[in-house]
């Protein structure tokens, strides 16, 4: 096993929690609706695409104290180390997850086709083709029945409920994204699509709700919604059409600029002291919480919870006084050093890099247990 385990980290990636975790919680987003050869294409040939091929890995220095923390958990480390190989770290991106979540609808939308050979680059390619074609039938022109007004702003621009085959097709084929092949889950009511309208009835943003709360929110192409519409995104969130969400994508709400503690939404720009104690208070309890230490225990949400309120204060965040009044500094051996190493990442730190940060925290933790 120990041989195995060894050919899967032939790049040295010394994060590999981050691939499991990314895993994990695919499969929970869709569970319950992908079936066993998707699952198994997911474990298998995902998961080995992450560990061998995936371009977007960091390199990381023997002497970087993440390094150091992971040594006695890691056997192969130091073997590694002392053959002089080079270590990585893995960043699984928004822009990654977004060609994935893609990948998925065009295995979900067709059932028969074989894809316990196909790679993760050839399924991408297959689902953005198979996209274009899905485009290239739809018609322009909307169906009259097949939209409800659910808000409306004084400019023209409104939000609407997509409800019909033609209506979906419509928003995706104008959006250049694949909602066309959402019928069957719109139709069950397990799933359902806004879209933010301007006065023209173009589409500008295509949102996909379910019980669970808001999965995605998608610009043109599965892009980024462009900077002018976030006021009108931020209303959605803020103000719910029907009842308050109970979920949303924690990167979602960091795109946004939003903050999310005790109940409220906050912008950023807008944090008093005071809320500032309460997200401090917020990122020690994710840290200590057991969910933290074991990704296998499926509390696959703590990274991007933590991430996200880490990110809330980026701009100002009193490292020395989580230092001193969380028992941070205890935990190390030297005081001094190891408040400068996370001082110094911090003040470089983006979204990133949140997860030096996440592996700082929950190493301390375990080395004190």
């Amino acid at each position: 096993m120990k041989f195995l385990n060894y050919l899967l980290l032939e790049r040295n990636i010394i994060n590999t929690e981050e691939i499991d975790s990314y895993i994990s919680l695919l499969l929970l987003t869709y569970r319950g609706v992908i079936n066993n050869t998707i699952i198994s294409w997911v474990r298998s040939n995902l998961k080995n695409y992450l560990l061998r091929e995936y371009p977007r890995i960091s390199s990381i220095e023997p002497s970087n104290l993440y390094v150091v923390n992971r040594m006695n958990k890691m056997p192969w480390l130091k073997s590694a180390i002392s053959r002089g190989d080079k270590l990585f770290t893995i960043f699984i991106g928004s822009s990654f997850s977004n060609q994935i979540d893609h990948v998925m609808d065009y295995f979900l939308a067709n059932p028969n086709l074989n894809i316990s050979r196909i790679s993760v680059p050839e399924a991408i390619r297959q689902s953005e083709e198979w996209t274009k074609q899905l485009n290239r039938k739809a018609s322009d022109k909307e169906d009259a029945q097949g939209t409800e007004e659910v808000r409306k702003y004084p400019d023209g621009f409104r939000w609407v409920k997509v409800t019909s085959e033609q209506s979906l097709n419509r928003e995706g084929k104008l959006m250049g994204h694949c909602v066309g092949s959402y019928c069957d889950r719109v139709s069950s009511g397990s799933t359902s699509i806004y879209s933010l309208r301007d006065k023209k009835n173009e589409p500008h943003c295509t949102v996909e709700v379910t019980k669970s709360g808001i999965q995605q929110m998608q610009g043109k192409g599965n892009g980024p919604v462009d900077k002018k519409y976030i006021k009108y995104i931020k209303d959605f969130i803020i103000k719910p059409i029907n009842k308050p969400w109970a979920f949303i994508d924690p990167y979602t709400l960091d795109r946004l600029n939003l903050l999310y503690i005790d109940g409220t939404y906050i912008e950023k720009d807008k944090v008093t002291p005071a809320v500032k104690e309460k997200v401090i208070n917020k990122i020690m309890e994710i840290v200590y919480s057991p969910g933290m230490k074991d990704v296998s225990t499926g509390k696959v949400g703590h990274f991007g919870d933590l991430a996200y309120y880490v990110s809330a204060l980026l701009d100002d965040i009193d490292l020395r006084k989580l230092v001193n009044n969380y028992t941070f500094a205890n935990l190390f051996t030297h005081r001094s050093s190891a408040e400068e190493e996370l001082r110094k990442n911090i003040k470089k730190l983006k979204i990133e890099r949140l997860l030096y940060f996440y592996n700082k925290l929950t190493n301390i933790v375990e080395d004190t247990d």
